[in-house]
């Protein structure tokens, strides 16, 4: 096991959930690249219930997942 932090990539501002984490607030619009990545895991996703219109759903389901793949891609994981 390893000290090194995890970091979130988080879409609104949330605390830590542990002491080694440590938490981004960024725009998936706009992702810079990621900085040296170990492991990348993606969890995001909405309900359909929770968005305004089926192009606010595609945003978050499909856009910034795909957003968050070519970060990590980018940065040769």
């Amino acid at each position: 096991m390893t000290d090194a932090p995890a970091r979130s990539l988080m879409r609104r501002p949330t605390a830590p959930a542990q002491p080694l984490h440590v938490v981004h607030t960024v725009n998936y619009a706009d992702l810079a690249p990621l900085s040296q990545p170990t492991q990348a895991f993606c969890y995001l996703g909405t309900a359909i219930r929770q968005t305004e219109s089926k192009e606010a759903f595609r945003a978050v389901d499909h856009g910034t997942v795909l957003a968050f793949a070519r970060a990590v891609q980018r940065a040769e994981l």
